[in-house]
């Protein structure tokens, strides 16, 4: 950093101090013998990129004005402005003793012009019309100060009635949403169980009869499983998610889940199977029965026909650890880190016509982090996809 005192025998320096001057905020309504003044007791501080005129917590004696050149004012790192040509900083300094409250430093070459306390108040005693262009200059920052916080006061009020709309439009979206749900279980539930009827007394039935009873039923269980997503989805949004712990055989609630969509496997003729150890500990039972049958549902409904689906558990060191392997097409590794995403679509098809609402992972993923578990997929494209979740034990 180089300094250069002025003085009046340099003509030409004090011309060109009086030029910078006349830019700056604070000598706008100063006439030119107050610059002359100014310029006589001021010095030009020369910066190259990246030097530091003063750090945070320095003492403070001396106000700049930026003359050339680019200047970064920042705290711990975080840039909260850029000064340029005509700004003026550290004007505190000409009138109380307090500490720099940030950084400044240099962006590129810059010149500055110094003017220190001590030398600011000689000026003032010698000609009062200084202070009344500072007077002015900092009645014009009250105004627009002022006319700031006005602008800000109405936005937040025009905000604040946004918010309560947003509100209140989302409240009665999840009460349509908790309607119009709960009002399709029963009509679907009388419907399965027809089916189920059906399905029972096939002998009086022809083939074409009995395929189309079998697609109605497919139909009515995705229906359901759309249902019940949506419900998942709006109880875990709304808060209303409550953990009920309690020591969990989890081998034997993966084989209950398991058990439940083999007829679903057989359609498409996927064999499963299941490797699991013995593994009891705290957990809550229908959170993780929610889990097992999203991952194995997704597996499944992403299969092709006559593939394999590898499902394990095993205990380790302070974890549980659950995968479901399968032989489906892989992701695309940009697709990977937004699975878990509400809605989301990726751009593989389920292998069997079935529906997908984007919302089986993200419930996953949501329901695992309430266990203060981690769920995680690997997976390449042409060869499957490994779903993890890692469960505390």
């Amino acid at each position: 950093m180089m300094t250069s005192p002025l003085t009046g025998s340099n003509k030409k320096d004090v011309e060109q101090i009086i030029s910078w001057l006349s830019n700056a905020e604070v000598f706008l309504d100063a006439d030119k013998e107050v610059l002359l003044q100014v310029a006589v007791k001021s010095r030009v501080i020369e910066l190259y990129p990246e030097q530091t005129l003063f750090e945070k917590g320095e003492s403070a004696s001396a106000m700049y004005i930026v003359a050339q050149g680019r200047l970064s004012v920042h705290i711990d790192g975080y840039e909260l402005s850029e000064l340029t040509e005509g700004h003026i900083f550290g004007e505190y300094a000409l009138v109380d003793e307090l500490p720099r409250s940030a950084s400044v430093r240099a962006n590129t070459n810059v010149t500055l012009i110094e003017l220190r306390k001590n030398d600011f108040l000689e000026v003032l005693q010698q000609d009062t019309r200084l202070c009344f262009a500072v007077m002015k200059m900092m009645i014009r920052r009250s105004r627009r100060m002022n006319e700031l916080e006005e602008r800000l006061a109405s936005s937040i009020s025009e905000i604040q009635k946004q918010n309560g709309e947003l509100v209140q439009l989302n409240n009665e979206k999840n009460v349509l949403i908790d309607l119009v749900a709960h009002d399709l279980r029963n009509p679907l539930t009388s419907s399965r169980c027809a089916v189920e009827m059906l399905r029972q007394e096939t002998s009086g039935f022809s083939p074409d009869q009995i395929d189309s009873i079998r697609l109605i039923d497919n139909a009515l269980n995705r229906m359901k499983s759309i249902v019940n997503q949506i419900l998942d989805t709006e109880m875990i949004d709304s808060k209303r998610l409550k953990i009920a712990p309690e020591l969990i055989d989890f081998a034997a609630i993966l084989k209950e889940v398991t058990d439940s969509f083999l007829p679903f496997a057989q359609q498409k003729n996927i064999a499963i199977v299941t490797m699991a150890e013995a593994t009891i500990a705290l957990t809550d039972r229908n959170f993780l029965a929610q889990i097992f049958d999203n991952l194995i549902s997704n597996a499944i409904k992403y299969s092709p026909v006559g593939s394999a689906i590898i499902i394990s558990l095993s205990r380790n060191p302070g974890f549980i650890r659950f995968e479901v392997q399968d032989q489906g097409q892989g992701i695309e590794p940009d697709e990977i880190p937004l699975l878990f995403n509400r809605y989301q679509r990726i751009n593989v098809n389920p292998t069997g016509g079935e529906s997908s609402t984007g919302l089986g992972l993200s419930i996953v993923k949501k329901l695992v982090t309430a266990l203060n578990g981690e769920v995680l997929c690997e997976s390449q494209v042409g060869e499957g996809s490994r779903f993890i979740v890692l469960f505390p034990s």
